[in-house]
């Protein structure tokens, strides 16, 4: 179990870093643009709000779901 939690923080790490380039040009485009100051400060939030969303969610499911998944199935074989 330990293995597997150890596996899943490392593709919690690949993830969350792959995921950070694109909406960090993003945020980088966002603040380039002439769009107005107020404009900018919405999309640079959502912006923010979708990738912590993204992170908790696949944090949820790796670290909850799954392991609890295999605890399940190993007491069954049992």
């Amino acid at each position: 179990m330990s293995f597997i939690l150890g596996v899943m923080t490392i593709i919690d790490n690949i993830i969350t870093s792959t995921l950070k380039t694109p909406l960090q040009r993003l945020g980088v485009k966002i603040e380039n643009s002439p769009i107005p100051e107020k404009e900018k400060s919405k999309l640079l939030s959502k912006t923010q709000e979708v990738n912590e969303s993204f992170k908790e969610t696949f944090k949820r499911f790796g670290f909850l779901a799954i392991p609890s998944i295999l605890v399940s199935l190993v007491g069954k074989e049992e």
